[in-house]
């Protein structure tokens, strides 16, 4: 083991835990010590960042997943569908089995869907714009009778004020069944008059401003060309019960998917970024891309836009219990599936590689994702991707040294429940070439790892033990410097490591 005492003319430089996040819009020399220039498969908690868990197959159907919905009844139900049917997948008998479908012989996978009550009963109510809108009572599914619009031409779905509100295909006008209803005659709210800049309504929301559900609540209409228009009161059918309050502009936005609620707040992934609409009625596009949520990975993000494609659209959703947002992207990371990942407290970004989410919904708090190829995932369960070891990888952002410095040794402050040894690579001159996956860590007789599950345990109690990895050497040579944390998991459980910094012996060169 190396001996860090023999070298008594080191110096030491801290770099503290990547708490920051991936950041990707400021030069590798400028960023914030707690940014990182690579943070793969490492979430960044409020005072460290851990090592990401595992994914378990749940179940898989005929074909590539498009859509996940699940219904929050008495008893929830979760649903997966590809292109052309519909399955329950709540309890399949063998995860690696396709079960019977549920709703065959359809031409759309992209439904949009609400879970919705009324006095009959709870409904998961969901459109495709290809097929007839279709609803689940807990039981059964069955074709809503609706009139006066085919709801095969209805391509998104949301509730407000008791009213069930759905976008139609290609046009600027939404309809909306009767209060409290799941079907009926439908209305016609059109639009074209406000939207300036023309295209077709994309998706519609409610926009709480009181951060609940109530009389504060408005409506939003969004449109494909960015354009938002906000809308109060009750009654749609009557000038003097739900009016115009303001249209607003943002960047386009990437697909009907492509939001979610934060507290009160919405926020819509558009091709400037995340941006909420808090931001959107105050200022204009340019001031409102900077307080992006996303701009921490503002050069990462325009290089996702620009690879997307219809075959993989953009999806957002957000775990509120364990504080995280996940984005799914193109995946064409150097061949490797990938997400945007975020800590929803911070705003702080990582990715996680290896999952290829192409969508993803949540039931009874459970995150879940489709992939390519019919899998369904459980997120976050285990040490490994479906039997598979994966990597954690951290490259700090780069120290500028005021001359050239020799690296010697590092080692990482952790605090867990088992012992935690990544592996250690020097980096100089702003080199980022990433050094190979070290072997996995396995679970080992007498360890404590079931007992450290997210959420439940509390950092710093009697669970958890703070500790330092053994001094490693590394070497390197040249002005700027970092070092490579590689940490690969194969356990069978979660893991429950904190990263907390990071400390490297280094020696200064002397001048000529």
């Amino acid at each position: 083991m190396f001996n860090p005492s023999r070298r008594p003319t080191s110096q030491k430089a801290r770099f503290p835990a990547p708490s920051g996040g991936w950041v990707q819009n400021v030069s590798m020399m400028n960023a914030p010590e707690d940014a990182a220039e690579v943070l793969d498969n490492i979430f960044p908690t409020a005072a460290g960042a851990r090592l990401r868990g595992g994914k378990t197959l749940h179940a898989t159907i005929a074909a590539d997943v498009v859509q996940i919905m699940s219904y929050q009844g008495a008893s929830g139900a979760l649903f997966a569908a590809d292109a052309n049917n519909v399955y329950d997948i709540t309890t399949p008998a063998d995860p690696a089995v396709s079960p019977s479908a549920d709703i065959t012989s359809l031409t759309n996978g992209d439904w949009s869907y609400i879970n919705f009550a009324t006095s009959g009963g709870k409904y998961l109510w969901m459109v495709n714009g290809a097929d007839s809108a279709r609803h689940f009572d807990g039981t059964s599914w069955a074709a809503p009778t609706i009139t006066a619009v085919t709801s095969s031409t209805l391509s998104q779905v949301w509730a407000f004020k008791s009213r069930i509100f759905c976008v139609k295909n290609s046009s600027l006008s939404a309809w909306y069944l009767p209060s409290d209803s799941i079907a009926g005659a439908a209305a016609e709210f059109p639009m074209a008059s406000i939207f300036t800049k023309g295209g077709k309504l994309l998706f519609g929301t409610t926009w709480s401003l009181d951060s609940g559900t109530g009389l504060d609540d408005v409506c939003v209409f969004v449109t494909d060309q960015g354009e938002v228009a906000v809308y109060e009161g009750t009654d749609p059918s009557s000038a003097s019960t739900f009016s115009l309050t303001g249209v607003y502009d943002i960047a386009v936005p990437l697909s009907k998917h492509a939001w979610f609620r934060a507290g009160g707040d919405v926020a819509i992934a558009t091709e400037d970024g995340i941006v909420s609409l808090a931001s959107a009625v105050q200022k204009d596009r340019i001031a409102i891309s900077r307080d992006a949520i996303t701009y921490p990975i503002e050069d990462a993000w325009r290089e996702a836009v620009t690879l997307r494609s219809a075959s993989h659209r953009f999806n957002c959703t957000m775990w509120p219990s364990k504080q995280m947002l996940m984005v799914s992207v193109p995946n064409d990371y150097a061949g490797i599936s990938q997400a945007y990942v975020a800590n929803a407290r911070t705003g702080k970004w990582c990715r996680f590689t290896g999952w290829d989410v192409q969508c993803s919904g949540l039931l009874d708090d459970q995150l879940y994702f489709g992939s390519v190829g019919g899998q369904v995932y459980t997120a976050e369960t285990g040490g490994e991707d479906e039997g598979a070891a994966y990597t954690g990888s951290w490259l700090p952002k780069f120290r500028q040294a005021e001359t050239i410095v020799a690296l010697n040794a590092a080692r990482v402050a952790y605090r867990g429940n088992v012992d935690f040894d990544p592996e250690l690579t020097g980096a100089t001159d702003f080199d980022k070439t990433a050094p190979g996956d070290p072997a996995s860590a396995t679970d080992t007789s007498g360890s404590l790892w079931g007992t450290g599950v997210w959420g439940p345990m509390l950092w710093g109690g009697s669970t958890s033990q703070k500790a330092n990895s053994e001094w490693q050497v590394v070497d390197g040579v040249g002005n700027g410097f970092s070092v490579w944390v590689k940490s690969t998991s194969g356990r069978e459980t979660l893991p429950a490591i904190e990263i907390l910094g990071m400390d490297v012996l280094f020696e200064k060169g002397r001048p000529l």
